[in-house]
């Protein structure tokens, strides 16, 4: 359990000037008025890694697709009907303003500052 805290900390303490600019680019400053609770999150994978912003998980993740962080895990049509006819929902998620098919195995998120 340590080392998971230290973990934490130690990706808060790396990532914070990046995610306290992102929040100043898109408006929010910390310890100003939040009644959103926008917040940075790290977003991880195999593939990728990305900051976004957002209030919840799901929002941040829209972000990250719709700013391109997340075109590498697009899925093909082909990929998304295959999945889809055999219901393997927990491989991929719809995301960003399309909704659009993204491969999401093994992502975590790590929310690093709040407004």
């Amino acid at each position: 359990m340590a080392q998971d805290n230290e973990y934490l900390t130690r990706l808060k303490e790396e990532n914070f000037e990046e995610a306290k600019k992102l929040l100043s680019d898109n408006g929010y400053e910390i310890g100003e008025y939040n009644p959103h609770n926008m917040s940075v999150w790290l977003i991880e994978n195999d593939h990728t890694r990305c900051l976004a912003i957002g209030c919840h998980e799901q929002e941040a993740i829209d972000y990250a697709v719709d700013n391109g962080n997340w075109d590498s895990l697009k899925m093909s049509a082909a990929d998304l009907a295959e999945y889809e006819q055999n219901e393997w929902h927990d491989s991929f998620i719809r995301a960003g303003n399309a909704s659009e098919a993204f491969w999401a195995e093994n992502t975590s998120m790590t929310k690093i500052l709040t407004a």
